[in-house]
C-alpha cells in the first residue's frame, strides 16, 4: 500500500530594508537586556563587605532564639551605641563587641549570608553541655547597600577567653570578608570601663 504525503510549502518572505533594520534592533535590544541580567546576578550574588566601624558596644536585646551547632543563642538587639572604637575587647562578661558593616551590590537587593566566629583556639567549653566550640556559625538573609550591624557579647563567664577571635562574613563558598577582634583578661570592675588604651592596634601582645 502506498502511502502519499502532501508537498510541503515554503513561504519566502524577503524583509525591506525597513523591517530588516528593526528585526536587527530587537535582536540587540534582547541580547543587552540579556547581558545586565547576568550582570545583575552577579552583582546581586554580593561583593566585599566593607567595615564601617569596631569597638565596643551598648545595646538592648530584643530577643533571642536557639541555634544548632553554635554557642546557643543569637541575639536580636536595637538602640545599639558605640561606646568605644577599638579592635581590643576587655574581657568580662556582659560586654558586647562587633561592628557596623556594609555588603556590596545593588541597592535594595537581599542576599543568603553565612556568619562566623572562629574563637581562640582553647575553644570555649560550656560546662552545662560539656562541649567545647571552637566557632559560632549562624545564616540569614541580609540586605545590600545598607549599613548592617553584628556583634558578640559575652554572656557567660566560660564564654570570656582571652585570644584572637575573627568575624567572618561568607555567601555561599565565597569570603566576603573578616574583621579580628583581640579578647584581653583585665580585672573585674563594676563600672565596666576599659582597663587599657582602647586606641592600641590589635596585636599578639595582647593576648599572650
Amino acid at each position: 500500500m502506498q502511502v502519499s504525503f502532501p508537498r510541503p510549502r515554503y513561504a519566502w518572505r524577503v524583509l525591506d530594508a525597513h523591517q530588516l533594520h528593526c528585526a536587527r534592533t530587537s535582536l540587540a535590544l534582547i541580547l543587552t537586556l540579556f547581558c545586565m541580567s547576568a550582570v545583575n546576578g552577579r552583582e546581586n550574588s554580593g561583593g566585599k563587605v566593607s567595615i564601617l566601624e569596631t569597638g565596643i558596644y551598648l545595646a538592648e536585646t530584643v530577643d533571642n532564639r536557639s541555634m544548632q551547632s553554635t554557642t546557643g543563642i543569637i541575639n536580636r538587639v536595637k538602640d545599639v551605641t558605640l561606646l568605644y572604637t577599638t579592635t581590643n575587647v576587655p574581657g568580662r562578661k556582659g560586654v558586647r563587641f562587633g561592628m557596623r558593616y556594609i555588603i556590596g551590590g545593588i541597592p535594595r537587593a537581599s542576599i543568603d549570608m553565612t556568619f562566623v566566629v572562629r574563637f581562640p583556639s582553647s575553644g570555649l567549653y560550656d560546662p552545662a553541655t560539656g562541649r567545647r566550640h571552637v566557632r559560632s556559625v549562624h545564616s540569614g538573609s541580609r540586605p545590600v547597600g545598607v549599613p548592617l550591624y553584628r556583634e558578640y557579647q559575652l554572656e557567660h563567664d566560660w564564654e570570656v577567653v582571652p585570644g584572637v577571635w575573627s568575624f567572618e562574613f561568607w555567601h555561599h563558598n565565597r569570603k566576603l570578608g573578616q574583621q579580628d577582634f583581640c579578647v584581653v583578661l583585665v580585672p573585674h570592675s563594676s563600672d565596666r570601663s576599659v582597663d587599657f588604651d582602647a586606641d592600641d592596634e590589635c596585636t599578639e601582645e595582647f593576648v599572650s
